[in-house]
């Protein structure tokens, strides 16, 4: 196996499991301890995982770069982005929420026509800006460097007043009850107001998500 497939495979394992023993990582991987050790030094210094005494748990998501958390599940992200934009007509208006895996469905959405993207993602709207054949309304608020997103009350407002043909959401995790979930009520209530604001509602959430409990969520 690659290197490059045997770290995405290792940063699948730890993302879902939350915190992985050296022993049950063995159990689960076909190669050798020093190699697996040696892989994990490489994620340690990407920041992507933390080493323990005989384990390893994920930094915690919000902590890692946005082009850390674009290349976890890339692939995965980039098939995600696909079928998600297929779902998107011509003439359409969209909600595109922050993350990356919501940068993936943009870069998918360039053949469309006609598009209003309403969206807090400071990144997308540089990415879809400049299509001519797009409207791209950047709401405004509170910037979160962290997510390179908008939040506050100026971004729901104006939410609260469009209204979409499709929104696609991100989170920050889904439990093992399948609730979705985020790391602040503040994110929480942008998403319910998102969702409020649109007539289909799609979940977009690769699977380092699932598993994973969190502060806050929209039900």
């Amino acid at each position: 196996m690659k290197r490059s497939d045997r770290l995405e495979n290792l940063k699948r394992i730890i993302f879902k499991s939350g915190y992985c023993s050296i022993n049950s990582l063995i159990g689960e991987i076909n190669y050798s301890p020093s190699t697996l050790r040696r892989d994990l030094l490489i994620l340690e210094k990407q920041g992507i995982i933390e080493r323990w005494h005989g384990g390893a748990t994920p930094i915690d998501f919000t902590r890692l770069s946005y082009s850390s958390r674009l290349n976890i599940n890339k692939e995965e992200k980039e098939e995600i982005g696909i079928k998600a934009a297929n779902l998107v007509k011509d003439n359409q208006v969209v909600i595109m929420d922050a993350g990356s895996t919501a940068s993936m469905v943009a870069n998918n959405l360039i053949d469309k026509k006609n598009l209003t993207i309403i969206t807090t993602a400071i990144n997308i709207a540089k990415q879809l800006s400049s299509l001519s054949n797009f409207e791209v309304i950047l709401t405004g608020g509170i910037l979160k460097l962290e997510t390179n997103s908008l939040v506050g009350h100026l971004s729901e407002l104006v939410i609260q007043h469009v209204n979409a043909n499709i929104a696609f959401i991100a989170c920050d995790s889904i439990s093992p009850n399948l609730d979705v979930m985020f790391v602040s009520f503040e994110f929480a209530k942008l998403k319910k107001v998102i969702m409020d604001s649109s007539t289909v509602k799609v979940l977009i959430a690769d699977s380092s998500k699932f598993g994973k409990i969190n502060i806050a969520s929209t039900g």
